[in-house]
Protein backbone atom coordinates (compact mmCIF):
# COMPACT_ATOMS: atom_id res chain seq x y z
CA UNK A 1 0.00 0.00 0.00
CA UNK A 2 2.29 3.53 0.45
CA UNK A 3 5.37 4.77 0.22
CA UNK A 4 2.70 4.13 1.18
CA UNK A 5 0.65 0.88 1.06
CA UNK A 6 1.28 -1.38 -2.03
CA UNK A 7 -2.10 -3.09 -2.80
CA UNK A 8 -0.44 -5.84 -5.10
CA UNK A 9 3.78 -4.48 -4.23
CA UNK A 10 3.58 -0.87 -5.54
CA UNK A 11 1.48 1.90 -3.66
CA UNK A 12 5.05 4.05 -3.79
CA UNK A 13 5.21 3.71 -6.82
CA UNK A 14 2.71 6.64 -7.48
CA UNK A 15 3.83 8.78 -4.99
CA UNK A 16 6.11 10.34 -7.81
CA UNK A 17 2.65 11.04 -9.40
CA UNK A 18 3.21 14.69 -10.76
CA UNK A 19 5.69 13.13 -13.04
CA UNK A 20 5.23 12.15 -16.41
CA UNK A 21 7.74 10.09 -18.59
CA UNK A 22 7.64 11.07 -22.76
CA UNK A 23 9.35 8.07 -24.96
CA UNK A 24 10.44 8.56 -28.64
CA UNK A 25 8.76 5.79 -29.42
CA UNK A 26 4.99 5.83 -29.69
CA UNK A 27 5.03 1.94 -29.36
CA UNK A 28 6.64 2.21 -25.83
CA UNK A 29 4.31 4.90 -24.72
CA UNK A 30 1.37 3.18 -25.71
CA UNK A 31 2.91 0.32 -23.55
CA UNK A 32 3.56 2.56 -20.54
CA UNK A 33 0.33 4.41 -20.92
CA UNK A 34 -1.61 1.40 -20.59
CA UNK A 35 0.23 -0.47 -17.75
CA UNK A 36 0.11 2.71 -15.47
CA UNK A 37 -3.82 3.84 -16.29
CA UNK A 38 -5.98 1.48 -18.15
CA UNK A 39 -4.87 -2.06 -16.73
CA UNK A 40 -3.87 -0.81 -13.05
CA UNK A 41 -7.38 -2.09 -11.83
CA UNK A 42 -5.89 -5.63 -12.52
CA UNK A 43 -2.91 -5.72 -10.37
CA UNK A 44 -4.01 -3.09 -7.49
CA UNK A 45 -7.69 -4.35 -7.54
CA UNK A 46 -8.55 -0.99 -6.50
CA UNK A 47 -8.47 1.22 -9.86
CA UNK A 48 -9.00 4.64 -8.83
CA UNK A 49 -8.98 4.32 -5.11
CA UNK A 50 -5.13 4.10 -5.41
CA UNK A 51 -4.66 6.76 -7.57
CA UNK A 52 -7.02 9.27 -5.42
CA UNK A 53 -5.30 8.19 -2.46
CA UNK A 54 -1.42 8.48 -3.63
CA UNK A 55 -2.39 12.02 -5.23
CA UNK A 56 -2.53 13.25 -1.33
CA UNK A 57 0.43 11.67 -0.29
CA UNK A 58 3.12 13.58 1.19
CA UNK A 59 6.00 13.42 -1.85
CA UNK A 60 8.55 14.91 0.38
CA UNK A 61 8.03 12.29 2.52
CA UNK A 62 8.78 9.57 0.19
CA UNK A 63 12.41 11.37 -0.90
CA UNK A 64 13.61 11.34 2.78
CA UNK A 65 12.54 7.77 2.47
CA UNK A 66 14.26 6.85 -0.56
CA UNK A 67 17.53 8.90 0.68
CA UNK A 68 17.37 6.70 4.23
CA UNK A 69 17.12 3.11 2.34
CA UNK A 70 19.81 4.37 0.22
CA UNK A 71 21.61 5.95 3.41
CA UNK A 72 21.48 1.56 4.61
CA UNK A 73 22.17 0.64 1.23
CA UNK A 74 25.64 2.25 1.01
CA UNK A 75 26.81 1.51 4.47
CA UNK A 76 27.23 -2.59 3.16
CA UNK A 77 29.94 -1.16 0.51
CA UNK A 78 30.19 1.85 -1.37
CA UNK A 79 32.94 0.58 -3.44
CA UNK A 80 31.81 -1.50 -5.61
CA UNK A 81 28.28 -2.54 -7.92
CA UNK A 82 26.08 -3.70 -5.23
CA UNK A 83 23.57 -6.71 -6.44
CA UNK A 84 19.74 -5.38 -5.58
CA UNK A 85 16.71 -7.50 -5.66
CA UNK A 86 13.45 -5.76 -5.42
CA UNK A 87 11.04 -8.47 -4.21
CA UNK A 88 7.60 -6.86 -5.20
CA UNK A 89 8.47 -4.12 -7.15
CA UNK A 90 4.84 -3.18 -8.71
CA UNK A 91 5.90 -0.85 -11.65
CA UNK A 92 9.23 -0.01 -10.58
CA UNK A 93 9.46 3.71 -9.77
CA UNK A 94 10.75 3.18 -6.10
CA UNK A 95 13.22 0.69 -8.09
CA UNK A 96 14.71 3.30 -10.28
CA UNK A 97 14.78 6.00 -7.63
CA UNK A 98 16.85 4.01 -5.35
CA UNK A 99 19.35 3.15 -8.45
CA UNK A 100 19.79 6.11 -9.67
CA UNK A 101 20.35 7.66 -6.32
CA UNK A 102 23.18 4.80 -5.57
CA UNK A 103 24.49 5.19 -9.07
CA UNK A 104 25.02 9.61 -7.74
CA UNK A 105 26.03 8.52 -4.56
CA UNK A 106 28.89 5.87 -5.72
CA UNK A 107 29.22 6.25 -8.99
CA UNK A 108 28.81 2.54 -9.52
CA UNK A 109 25.61 1.07 -11.33
CA UNK A 110 24.29 -1.21 -9.35
CA UNK A 111 23.40 -4.64 -10.75
CA UNK A 112 19.11 -4.64 -9.93
CA UNK A 113 16.76 -7.73 -10.36
CA UNK A 114 13.03 -7.38 -9.56
CA UNK A 115 10.18 -9.69 -8.67
CA UNK A 116 6.68 -9.15 -9.31
CA UNK A 117 3.97 -11.38 -9.94
CA UNK A 118 1.84 -8.93 -12.06
CA UNK A 119 2.85 -9.43 -15.73
CA UNK A 120 1.21 -5.83 -16.75
CA UNK A 121 3.15 -4.20 -14.15
CA UNK A 122 6.39 -6.23 -15.61
CA UNK A 123 5.98 -4.16 -18.71
CA UNK A 124 6.22 -1.06 -17.22
CA UNK A 125 9.14 -2.00 -14.94
CA UNK A 126 11.37 -2.77 -18.35
CA UNK A 127 10.35 0.46 -20.17
CA UNK A 128 10.83 2.15 -17.37
CA UNK A 129 13.86 0.92 -15.78
CA UNK A 130 16.76 1.30 -18.39
CA UNK A 131 18.55 -2.40 -18.83
CA UNK A 132 22.09 -3.25 -17.30
CA UNK A 133 23.38 -4.25 -20.50
CA UNK A 134 22.41 -0.97 -22.08
CA UNK A 135 24.10 1.20 -19.40
CA UNK A 136 21.33 1.09 -17.03
CA UNK A 137 20.11 -0.90 -14.18
CA UNK A 138 17.36 -3.44 -15.11
CA UNK A 139 18.85 -7.34 -15.23
CA UNK A 140 16.38 -9.49 -14.71
CA UNK A 141 12.83 -9.06 -13.96
CA UNK A 142 11.21 -12.41 -12.89
CA UNK A 143 7.58 -13.26 -11.83
CA UNK A 144 8.38 -15.02 -8.99
CA UNK A 145 10.97 -16.12 -6.29
CA UNK A 146 10.52 -19.94 -7.55
CA UNK A 147 12.18 -18.02 -11.05
CA UNK A 148 15.53 -17.33 -8.83
CA UNK A 149 18.89 -19.44 -9.63
CA UNK A 150 21.69 -19.22 -8.45
CA UNK A 151 21.95 -15.61 -8.24
CA UNK A 152 22.76 -14.00 -4.73
CA UNK A 153 22.51 -10.33 -3.55
CA UNK A 154 23.73 -7.89 -1.38
CA UNK A 155 20.31 -6.20 -0.29
CA UNK A 156 16.61 -7.95 -0.79
CA UNK A 157 14.04 -5.06 -0.93
CA UNK A 158 10.22 -5.43 0.68
CA UNK A 159 8.72 -2.26 0.05
CA UNK A 160 5.58 -2.32 1.16
CA UNK A 161 5.10 -5.98 -0.24
CA UNK A 162 4.78 -7.93 2.69
CA UNK A 163 1.39 -8.22 3.23
CA UNK A 164 0.54 -10.07 0.29
CA UNK A 165 3.43 -12.90 0.60
CA UNK A 166 2.31 -16.27 2.12
CA UNK A 167 4.69 -18.58 3.88
CA UNK A 168 6.50 -15.20 4.49
CA UNK A 169 9.03 -17.42 7.15
CA UNK A 170 9.70 -19.88 4.43
CA UNK A 171 9.89 -17.13 1.89
CA UNK A 172 12.63 -15.56 4.03
CA UNK A 173 14.38 -18.38 4.97
CA UNK A 174 14.54 -19.83 1.18
CA UNK A 175 16.14 -15.53 0.54
CA UNK A 176 18.24 -16.29 3.66
CA UNK A 177 19.92 -18.87 3.05
CA UNK A 178 20.47 -19.12 -0.76
CA UNK A 179 20.52 -15.66 -1.72
CA UNK A 180 21.76 -13.25 0.51
CA UNK A 181 25.52 -12.52 0.75
CA UNK A 182 27.00 -12.70 3.66
CA UNK A 183 27.28 -9.35 4.28
CA UNK A 184 23.36 -9.09 2.80
CA UNK A 185 21.14 -6.83 4.05
CA UNK A 186 17.17 -7.36 4.09
CA UNK A 187 15.30 -4.15 4.10
CA UNK A 188 11.35 -4.04 4.77
CA UNK A 189 9.21 -0.78 4.75
CA UNK A 190 5.85 -1.41 6.08
CA UNK A 191 3.14 -0.41 8.63
CA UNK A 192 2.96 -1.31 11.81
CA UNK A 193 -0.11 -1.87 13.44
CA UNK A 194 -0.46 1.15 15.36
CA UNK A 195 -0.39 3.11 12.12
CA UNK A 196 -3.60 5.54 11.48
CA UNK A 197 -3.96 3.77 8.29
CA UNK A 198 -5.99 0.99 10.27
CA UNK A 199 -8.68 3.09 10.84
CA UNK A 200 -11.24 0.74 10.54
CA UNK A 201 -8.76 -1.75 13.03
CA UNK A 202 -8.52 -4.50 9.87
CA UNK A 203 -5.07 -5.52 10.04
CA UNK A 204 -3.05 -6.89 7.17
CA UNK A 205 -1.30 -9.64 7.68
CA UNK A 206 2.75 -9.29 7.64
CA UNK A 207 2.29 -5.71 9.35
CA UNK A 208 5.87 -4.65 11.33
CA UNK A 209 5.16 -6.20 14.46
CA UNK A 210 4.61 -9.76 12.55
CA UNK A 211 8.09 -8.88 10.25
CA UNK A 212 10.29 -8.64 13.44
CA UNK A 213 8.69 -11.82 15.22
CA UNK A 214 9.61 -13.75 11.84
CA UNK A 215 13.03 -12.29 11.88
CA UNK A 216 13.25 -12.94 15.40
CA UNK A 217 12.41 -16.67 14.68
CA UNK A 218 15.15 -16.87 11.88
CA UNK A 219 18.20 -15.58 14.39
CA UNK A 220 18.61 -12.59 12.23
CA UNK A 221 19.81 -9.27 13.80
CA UNK A 222 17.17 -6.45 13.33
CA UNK A 223 17.08 -2.99 14.00
CA UNK A 224 14.29 -0.74 13.09
CA UNK A 225 13.57 2.88 12.21
CA UNK A 226 9.90 5.25 12.07
CA UNK A 227 9.45 7.41 9.06
CA UNK A 228 6.78 9.98 8.47
CA UNK A 229 5.15 9.10 5.62
CA UNK A 230 2.18 12.32 5.87
CA UNK A 231 -1.34 12.13 4.01
CA UNK A 232 -2.66 15.45 3.39
CA UNK A 233 -6.00 16.16 5.01
CA UNK A 234 -6.39 20.06 4.54
CA UNK A 235 -8.30 20.11 7.39
CA UNK A 236 -11.03 18.48 5.94
CA UNK A 237 -11.33 20.65 2.79
CA UNK A 238 -9.83 18.81 0.67
CA UNK A 239 -11.29 15.42 1.30
CA UNK A 240 -15.20 16.55 1.56
CA UNK A 241 -16.66 15.85 -1.59
CA UNK A 242 -18.77 12.46 -1.89
CA UNK A 243 -16.21 10.50 -4.51
CA UNK A 244 -13.01 11.38 -3.03
CA UNK A 245 -13.99 10.45 0.30
CA UNK A 246 -15.82 7.05 -1.34
CA UNK A 247 -12.65 6.47 -2.89
CA UNK A 248 -10.81 6.35 0.49
CA UNK A 249 -13.48 4.30 2.23
CA UNK A 250 -12.60 1.47 -0.31
CA UNK A 251 -8.69 1.99 -0.17
CA UNK A 252 -8.25 2.15 3.79
CA UNK A 253 -10.94 -0.98 3.54
CA UNK A 254 -13.80 0.62 5.53
CA UNK A 255 -16.68 0.96 3.44
CA UNK A 256 -19.52 -0.24 6.46
CA UNK A 257 -18.13 3.68 7.21
CA UNK A 258 -20.63 6.36 5.76
CA UNK A 259 -18.41 9.03 4.57
CA UNK A 260 -19.66 11.46 6.87
CA UNK A 261 -18.08 8.99 9.95
CA UNK A 262 -14.72 8.71 7.79
CA UNK A 263 -14.05 12.25 7.76
CA UNK A 264 -14.79 13.21 10.81
CA UNK A 265 -12.09 10.32 11.93
CA UNK A 266 -10.07 11.74 9.68
CA UNK A 267 -10.21 15.40 11.10
CA UNK A 268 -10.00 13.95 14.64
CA UNK A 269 -6.49 12.16 13.67
CA UNK A 270 -5.11 15.35 11.31
CA UNK A 271 -2.83 17.33 12.98
CA UNK A 272 -1.52 20.54 10.82
CA UNK A 273 -4.15 19.24 8.09
CA UNK A 274 -2.17 15.95 7.65
CA UNK A 275 -2.30 12.45 9.01
CA UNK A 276 0.96 10.63 9.79
CA UNK A 277 0.47 6.92 8.83
CA UNK A 278 4.22 6.06 10.12
CA UNK A 279 6.26 3.70 8.35
CA UNK A 280 8.61 1.65 9.95
CA UNK A 281 12.23 0.38 8.18
CA UNK A 282 13.14 -2.64 9.56
CA UNK A 283 16.99 -3.36 8.79
CA UNK A 284 18.03 -7.38 9.04
CA UNK A 285 20.87 -9.32 8.79
CA UNK A 286 22.93 -11.92 9.67
CA UNK A 287 24.95 -10.01 12.88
Amino acid sequence: LIGWMLLTFGFSDFCCFSYCFFFNDTATTEIYTLSLHDALPIWTSVGDAYRIFSAYCRYDDWQHIINVLVDCIVKINSNTSLCILDVGCGQGRNTLSISEALFTRTGYRPVVDVIEPSSVALSTVRVLIPSYSQGGFLRTAYGSLNELDHQEYDVVLFIHSTYYISNLKEQLLILTKKHLRPSGKLLFLVLPESSPFFIADRKLKNTAERIELVLDELHLMRRSLSLSSRFMFGNGSILLTTETLSCLRKFMKCEDMTNEELCDVLARKAKHGEIDFGDRLIVADRG
